[in-house]
């Protein structure tokens, strides 16, 4: 159970903070949710607190796990566009950040060597958006552009290595 200021993940929204714990009377049901604030200010969620667990809300991991996977080496992916992005998006949506974290990666590396569709483009945005989020929840300042920005240059001189190495 989770309780007013406590961080919290969900697998397609990204990390928030919960604000407060109420109950309320929906459709002649009277349920607990948990009110959430995601972390890029823009959305706020109301999720039941006994679906929590079966929609993915967990707590936020810890961030040097993502930043971990995006310093490393990138893989190469799929040229056929549908397989790629088959193999994105059930990295995005799986609700585990090291994998969101290699979809990212991938993606950028993907984008700074070769053009990428559109739909490449969307999936790369919202794997930063969920990361993004994340880094923002541990930042004493909770700025959710700066957390993005850092997402940006990590990967930026992630790619100057792996160049500089002759990747």
């Amino acid at each position: 159970m989770f309780k007013k200021g406590d961080f919290v993940m969900h697998p397609g929204y990204g990390a928030g903070v919960v604000t407060g714990v109420k109950s309320m009377t929906m459709r002649g049901h009277k349920r607990r949710y948990y009110f959430v604030d995601l972390m890029d200010g823009e959305r706020s969620l109301m999720i039941p607190v006994e679906e929590a667990e079966a929609v993915g809300l967990g707590p936020v991991v810890d961030d040097e796990i993502i930043l971990a996977v995006l310093r490393s080496d990138p893989d190469e992916l799929a040229k056929d566009y549908r397989t790629r992005q088959s193999r994105m998006e059930k990295k995005i949506y799986s609700g585990d950040l090291e994998k969101v974290a290699e979809a990212l990666r991938d993606l950028a590396w993907r984008r700074r060597n070769t053009q990428v569709s559109v739909k490449d483009g969307i999936l790369l945005d919202k794997a930063k958006r969920l990361l993004a989020s994340v880094l923002a929840s541990h930042r004493p300042d909770r700025d959710f552009e700066k957390a993005r920005e850092r997402l940006s240059r990590i990967l930026l001189q992630n790619f100057q290595r792996q160049e500089a190495a002759g990747a």
